[in-house]
């Protein structure tokens, strides 16, 4: 425990010196996402890429 705590301190030490802190702290707002699959856009793209191989099929016929 001695040499943990000793090793803690040098730690402390050189982060004060290095970077002229010892702890980051960091608050963040984070808003909420909306799910890709609840997208009416992306979904609509992505039926369109899904789809459209057969629309030029039906055209070549």
């Amino acid at each position: 425990h001695i040499q943990l705590s000793i090793e803690r301190k040098r730690l402390a030490d050189y982060c004060l010196k290095a970077y002229k802190k010892v702890n980051h702290t960091r608050e963040e707002t984070r808003e909420t996402t909306v799910r890709q699959c609840e997208n009416s856009f992306y979904v609509d793209t992505i039926r369109a890429f899904r789809d459209r191989p057969y629309e030029y099929r039906g055209l070549h016929k």
